[in-house]
């Protein structure tokens, strides 16, 4: 058995928020969510899954691109290096519509590389919250671009 526990979920949403999950654990929890395609929404808010996290994530997301629709990433010390990974897997996520990196560290190049994801045709993000980040006008004026 694994050891979240993880079989095929029925209702499709993993929620783990409050759990303060760090990088290791995102390693062992990803490969048990690659195995599992039901899972539609993953909420891993309120952790530490950090830049090195973020690693982790762009497996689920990059072999999640059929079923993966929501990801919240919301206060998770995430700053503009798991920005840059995020948005690389996300391109090939055809059907996310819904991504929370609310309360990280974003700043201004993180901004960028948001906002060249949110310019690729790829991309089906229509939910996009970024507040409680770092972006000076620069940034701001990326995601405007």
């Amino acid at each position: 058995m694994s050891s979240f526990g993880l079989t095929k979920m029925e209702c499709g949403i993993l929620d783990l928020s409050f759990g303060s999950y760090g990088p290791s654990t995102i390693k062992s929890l990803s490969e048990e969510i690659i195995e599992n395609d039901t899972i539609k929404e993953l909420n891993l808010s309120w952790n530490c899954l950090k830049d090195e996290g973020c690693t982790f994530l762009m497996k689920i997301i990059e072999t999640s691109t059929k079923s993966l629709k929501k990801i919240n990433l919301k206060c998770n010390s995430i700053g503009n290096h798991g920005t840059e990974k995020l948005c690389s897997a996300l391109y090939s996520a055809k059907n996310c519509i819904y991504l929370d990196l609310s309360g990280n560290f974003i700043s201004d190049l993180g901004f960028y590389y948001i906002s060249e994801l949110l310019k690729s045709e790829s991309c089906s993000i229509e939910y996009l919250f970024l507040s409680f980040n770092s972006p000076t006008i620069i940034g701001i004026k990326y995601l405007s671009e």
